[in-house]
């Protein structure tokens, strides 16, 4: 583990330390003060710990870049990658024109670069015109397996038990699941129909598998059977 780079305080500003993106070091520079402002208020920037053994600050950059501003220190967190080869990767996904090697004239500053405000607006502009979806994509697939509930089992085999069973999950499903208060589906029940959790949405239960579901039985029941 290297030392910190530290830049004292001067007249253009306070005291700087500059650390990349997972990068861990030491400093001997931190008073008990920043080391705590720091712990307590940007632990989700950075990690902060005394060394007893070598008698001082170590600091560990998590996953943030940016610049973590207290009133008398400043920390810049610099990306992990290259900036130069994060500019080849901005070209390339952009088609933006390629970044040449000229000698020019440099000045320091810690505004965002122009050129990343103009490719944040490009993406706007292709959004903005290219619209919101509003209808689901139609794809179709050979799959090795049947995707379905009883109505389907009906639909294809036309066998009395499965719109037997249909009628019952239909009955006990409506009579149980729905919200009268608030609408739409509780998610999960238990098995005597009692509630499980409030909760009406997850990985498994978006906005549109309910619809979806009662769109697909709502054809099937105007279709003769198959078999």
């Amino acid at each position: 583990m290297s030392d910190c780079r530290f830049m004292a305080a001067n007249a253009e500003g306070p005291a700087t330390i500059y650390l990349r993106e997972y990068e861990k070091c030491q400093c001997n520079n931190l008073s008990v003060e920043q080391a705590t402002a720091l712990s307590e208020r940007f632990a989700r920037q950075l990690t902060m710990g005394w060394n007893w053994q070598l008698q001082t600050w170590e600091l560990s950059a998590k996953q943030y870049v940016g610049i973590i501003v207290l009133d008398d220190l400043r920390i810049h967190i610099e990306p992990k990658v290259n900036l130069q080869n994060l500019f080849y990767m901005l070209t390339y996904a952009y088609d933006l024109a390629d970044f040449r090697r000229e000698a020019v004239a440099l000045a320091s500053s810690e505004n965002i670069f122009e050129f990343i405000v103009v490719i944040f607006l490009r993406q706007v502009e292709q959004l903005v015109r290219r619209g919101i979806y509003r209808a689901y994509v139609t794809e179709e697939e050979n799959q090795p397996y049947l995707r379905g509930r009883l109505l389907l089992a009906d639909h294809l085999s036309g066998e009395s038990w499965c719109a037997e069973w249909y009628e019952r999950v239909h009955e006990w499903s409506f009579g149980h699941f729905p919200d009268p208060q608030h609408g739409e589906w509780f998610g999960y029940l238990h098995r005597d129909g009692t509630l499980l959790t409030p909760l009406k949405g997850s990985s498994w239960k978006g906005p549109f598998h309910l619809p979806r579901a009662l769109l697909l039985g709502y054809h099937l029941l105007g279709e003769p059977p198959l078999a």
